[in-house]
């Protein structure tokens, strides 16, 4: 898919399907999403060069903020690094176990878990908690534009169980109002990522195998229109 994609877009084409895998399917619902920024990177590398930088750039966005929160919660500076160093090393061995593209989808954890930390414990009034919770959704959307529901799911059990964590330490009555904006951050995270999980069902309706098969005809029309919104 990386190759393929490095390819498209060093021809100046946005690819919307490819022929060259499963004798032609959709590009929306693949791993190598063409409009996941990062992915611009292969304007500029190879395809063979670009897992480096991938690796490179996403562990250290998942060090630093992994830092931020340790030390939000109160942890020392030592501390934190030692909890910087466990988080990276273990993303590292699990991406080379398995696939890149874990890395896109667990990014936002740690951006996940600071956001509602601020909004369970009202550390942030006003203008600053509708940042946050905008930050929120933002982050849950990038999770799950990034193609790995698995690895999105675990993302938001564990923001979802740090959430209740936090509530549960509250007041009766003030539990759910704390809740709230949790939720309906993650809610505006989960429209945001309607525009590739939409093209994802329709095109898991698809199969090669089916008898009435038409290559020419999905070559045609393998994006609708609202496929497109994934861009947006």
């Amino acid at each position: 898919w990386d190759r393929i994609l490095h390819d498209r877009l060093r021809s100046g084409e946005l690819p919307l399907w490819t022929r060259d895998i499963a004798g032609g399917a959709p590009f929306v619902p693949q791993m190598a999403q063409a409009y996941e920024p990062i992915n611009l990177l292969l304007l500029l590398l190879p395809s063979e060069q670009w897992y480096g930088w991938w690796y490179l750039i996403h562990q250290v966005l998942f060090g630093y903020f992994a830092y931020l929160f340790l030390r939000r919660l109160g942890c020392a500076h030592s501390s934190a690094l030692f909890g910087l160093v466990v988080a990276v090393l273990g993303l590292w061995t699990q991406c080379k176990l398995h696939h890149n593209v874990i890395l896109t989808a667990a990014l936002p954890l740690w951006p996940m878990l600071s956001a509602v930390f601020d909004l369970v414990h009202d550390n942030v009034l006003g203008k600053r908690r509708r940042r946050t919770i905008a930050w929120l959704a933002f982050w849950t959307g990038i999770s799950w534009l990034s193609g790995f529901a698995v690895v999105s799911l675990q993302v938001s059990y564990l923001t979802v169980a740090f959430a209740g964590l936090l509530a549960f330490h509250r007041a009766r009555g003030e539990r759910l109002r704390a809740l709230l904006p949790v939720g309906v951050a993650m809610a505006l995270g989960g429209l945001l990522s309607f525009a590739h999980m939409i093209p994802v069902l329709q095109a898991s309706a698809m199969s090669s195998r089916d008898s009435g098969w038409n290559p020419a005809f999905l070559a045609a029309h393998g994006l609708e229109w609202d496929h497109a919104l994934s861009a947006i």
